[in-house]
């Protein structure tokens, strides 16, 4: 939608919005509906639809080296398991993000993988992704509706949902769709205890903010401050000193997955396998300001190697003197997250909205400006936005307090008299049709985008499925045009009953190393550029 036709419109909508009449017949049941269970149950369902739409499938390809290694953990979980021995011939299945010496593990924490674990055991891996986008939208609706009322509520939603940022990071197996819910949960469970002064609702604070910590830690270091400070302060002043000390115990209880994880897969509780895997290929990619000149340990193969080419040169180049330049260029990018394309014209509403949004909206952002500023100690390119996914909600309200108040401030002044009650929910369904059409273009773009990022993988993985062995190994060798973001190589937690396990094509000798130790499978060999695979017959 042009931008000049959407102001027309908006225009419109205040025009239409002044000529209300003086009592508005459905007004009433208008305003039951969304400060009932309707508009979450709505949001929730609308959250799921889109991104389920948008991704195609509840078992579509994990697309990036660490969605992959994500589903690698979330399959060991499931399988009660939080490593596996390492393969014989280590080498073989390397793997991104994913520890293949002394012990097969990913490098992750433990708190998003687990969260997923019940869609795996369902045959459905993408489902909790599904479900924790909804839960976050039910939540975005319940914490806006809290603080502003229900048409800020539902504009909220819209902003929110079909955002370029959520249609880009959220049909995927990402941590921050957990952390998400984390965020947004704690927040609510702060407001309701600010509220009652109950303390199951302090120890919801704690539980979700521990398993945001166990899921992203920088980012959930940063969101922990403002909302202890609060925490604190108010505790102070109630001297609820119980309260304090239950929510500390049980946080405390969340935070001792870490060092328990790190002690079953490395052997030593302050031993992380991120600090493993980190020595072992990536020690430049660290928390920092410069390149930190060490040997890895071991060799990544060339594909992945290919990946993390640029990260020594991006490291170098972070450095004190360029953050005004870096903290610009992320702004920008998560400015775009929010108000990419034609969207750039709601951008002033987000101004009136940090403007005149009093102190609740001031905590939100300020905790989202901290992550920013947080992060700005890890080097990583500008696009790498899903760092920052837990941002959108409080961009999205800020904007929508902003547009609800911009057009009725307006329809004010057309009308010359005070608005009829009912007034901003009927703004809020018209700003919902005005941007209704544009935001469902958009939708069906991202599944385009979708379909095309995973056809190379689809492919082969499709090739890879249709083998009609109970039973297959599969070298790969990767030929000219290799797409090396997109790993055709993974690991599996069921090497005994897995369809089909992959390695890499390291020669004759290795090979026949990697074969002894899968005796009962059918061997086949593909080469992607020739996209063909071929099945080898070895003499008995």
């Amino acid at each position: 939608m042009p931008p000049l036709l959407l102001i027309a419109l908006l225009l419109v909508a205040a025009w239409l919005v002044a000529r209300l009449p003086g009592r508005v017949p459905w007004a009433e049941p208008l305003d039951r509906v969304l400060a009932g269970w309707p508009l979450p149950a709505t949001a929730f369902v609308a959250a799921v639809a889109v991104t389920a739409y948008v991704w195609g499938s509840l078992d579509p390809v994990a697309v990036y080296h660490d969605e992959a290694a994500y589903l690698l953990q979330a399959e060991l979980f499931a399988r009660f398991r939080w490593s596996l021995p390492s393969p014989a011939v280590a080498r073989a299945f390397e793997q991104a993000a994913v520890l293949v010496t002394p012990v097969l593990a990913p490098k992750m924490g433990p708190g998003h993988a687990l969260a997923l674990v019940p869609g795996v055991w369902l045959g459905l891996p993408a489902l909790m992704p599904l479900l924790l986008t909804g839960a976050a939208a039910a939540l975005v609706v319940l914490v806006a509706r809290r603080i502003a009322g229900a048409p800020v509520a539902l504009l909220t939603l819209v902003l929110w949902l079909t955002a370029p940022g959520n249609l880009v990071w959220r049909p995927t197996y990402f941590s921050e769709t957990s952390s998400s819910v984390a965020w947004l949960g704690a927040w609510w469970c702060l407001l309701e205890w600010r509220a009652t002064r109950r303390g199951g609702w302090l120890l919801g604070v704690a539980a979700l903010t521990g398993w945001g910590a166990v899921t992203r830690p920088l980012t959930f270091l940063a969101f922990a401050v403002p909302l202890g400070v609060i925490v604190v302060h108010d505790i102070v002043r109630g001297k609820q000193w119980r309260q304090l000390a239950a929510a500390l115990t049980l946080g405390t209880a969340c935070l001792m997955i870490v060092p328990f994880q790190a002690w079953r897969v490395t052997g030593h509780p302050l031993r992380s396998p991120l600090s493993v895997y980190t020595q072992q290929y990536l020690p430049s990619d660290v928390i920092g300001f410069g390149l930190r000149v060490a040997s890895p340990q071991r060799t990544l193969p060339a594909d992945i190697a290919r990946v993390y080419q640029d990260f020594d040169a991006l490291h170098a180049s972070h450095t004190l003197a360029s953050l005004p330049a870096t903290f610009g260029e992320r702004a920008a990018a998560i400015f775009n997250m929010q108000f990419g394309g034609w969207r750039a014209v709601l951008a002033p509403a987000l101004l009136v909205g940090v403007l005149t949004g009093g102190a609740t909206l001031a905590f939100g952002l300020s905790t989202a400006l901290l992550v920013v500023l947080t992060y700005l100690a890890y080097a990583h390119l500008p696009q790498w936005t899903v760092y920052y996914l837990e941002l959108l909600p409080v961009l999205s309200f800020a904007c929508a307090r902003g547009l609800g108040r911009s057009l009725s401030w307006l329809a004010q002044r057309l009308r010359g008299a005070t608005l009829p009650r009912g007034a901003e929910a009927v703004a809020a369904v018209l700003v919902l049709l005005l941007t209704l059409q544009p935001s469902a273009r958009e939708v069906v773009a991202y599944r385009r985008r979708i379909e095309h990022l995973t056809e190379y993988q689809r492919q082969f993985f499709a090739a890879f499925q249709a083998i009609p062995e109970r039973r297959a190994l599969v070298f790969v060798r990767y030929g000219k045009g290799h797409k090396p973001h997109y790993s055709l190589v993974r690991n599996v937690a069921d090497r005994q009953n897995a369809h089909v396990v992959t390695a890499y094509d390291l020669g004759a000798a290795a090979n026949d190393s990697v074969r002894r130790e899968f005796p009962d499978r059918t061997v086949y060999w593909i080469d992607t550029a020739q996209r063909q695979l071929q099945k080898i017959v070895f003499a008995p």
